[in-house]
């Protein structure tokens, strides 16, 4: 996984992108126009969507190691607010894109760019020194994002 602050969706590997969209279709009725492709034709625009129930999307859960080495890895939970953007009335944008731009050290690796929608969710700390990062939970609860108390809140401060 590559962290990039520098984008606000998520690229993904097609081959992954096409099982999710299979999953979210079959499990949860989700439905999305495949976005379209950029000039340059390595990455794809995100996709709109129209979602059955926004509600009942799940976390997405994804498992990162470390390094090649490691068995393990870290188990990390995506809330459905870092990976589909409600727009309501039934309307929902998939933030995770395709891409089969070539991303790594070796030919062939595939890797996931996870940007700053990810990162809402998750705390980021990198150790320079040890050429490490570590991924902690964050406490956003997204409950904020979209609502009427919040655009409520936020007339007040501007009034």
């Amino acid at each position: 996984m590559i962290l990039d602050s520098g984008v606000s969706y998520a690229l993904i590997p097609t081959e992954d992108f096409n099982k999710l969209s299979e999953i979210l279709s079959k499990n949860y009725g989700v439905t999305c126009q495949k976005g379209e492709r950029q000039e340059s034709g390595s990455q794809v625009n995100s996709s709109d969507c129209k979602c059955k129930d926004y509600s009942s999307l799940p976390s997405l859960k994804l498992t990162v190691m470390a390094n090649k080495e490691d068995k393990k890895g870290k188990a990390l939970a995506m809330p459905r607010e870092t990976y589909m953007k409600d727009k309501g009335n039934g309307a929902c944008k998939l933030m995770l894109n395709p891409s089969d731009m070539q991303i790594g050290a070796h030919y062939g690796e595939t890797q996931w760019v996870m940007g700053d929608q990810f990162m809402q969710a998750f705390y980021t700390i990198y150790d320079h020194e040890k050429r490490r990062v570590g991924i902690v939970p964050s406490s956003n609860t997204f409950d904020s994002q979209g609502s009427t108390a919040s655009q409520t809140s936020d007339k007040k401060l501007l009034s």
